[in-house]
């Protein structure tokens, strides 16, 4: 089964009533120039029809929320590239879980604060980055793969 099947996916008219109880400015044109400028990729109906999957609303409220920072848009490109980037949570959590266990845990904190910085959600940064990272911790302690002080260390 293909990504989009396993997702609703809504057409421009609900995703612009969606994003405009809290971006008065959205609009159908608005949209289409994201489309255009290559900072949203939706999916399309035989008949050429836009539809939105959830991770496109996520990015276009990114994209909003970077606009009220005054990026320009050359500034969105780059964020966006470098969140890409950054990888899909687990790879975040990976990279955290490593530099902690190592006791470099500034460079853990850095992973953190590098992916809050790029725009990740807090809810994908604490609910798919921090939780999943610090159950393994938990999880190797008991397994008497980390130490005690170890396991201090990063949960705090």
């Amino acid at each position: 089964m293909a990504d989009h099947e396993a997702t609703e996916l809504l057409p421009i008219g609900r995703v612009v009533a969606e994003l405009r109880r809290a971006y008065p400015d959205v609009s159908h044109s608005s949209l289409r120039f994201l489309e255009r400028e290559g900072l949203v990729v939706p999916h399309r109906t035989p008949g050429g029809h836009r539809l939105y999957a959830q991770h496109d609303l996520d990015r276009i409220r990114q994209i909003k929320a970077w606009q009220a920072q005054r990026l320009s848009l050359q500034e969105i490109r780059h964020r966006h590239a470098a969140l890409r980037d950054l990888g899909a949570p687990g790879a975040v959590a990976d990279r955290f879980l490593a530099a902690a266990l190592a006791g470099d845990l500034a460079r853990a904190a850095r992973v953190v604060l590098d992916a809050d910085e790029l725009g990740m959600p807090l809810e994908r940064l604490f609910g798919n980055v921090l939780r999943p990272a610090l159950y393994a911790v938990g999880e190797r302690w008991a397994r008497g793969e980390v130490t005690v002080g170890q396991e201090k260390e990063v949960s705090e």
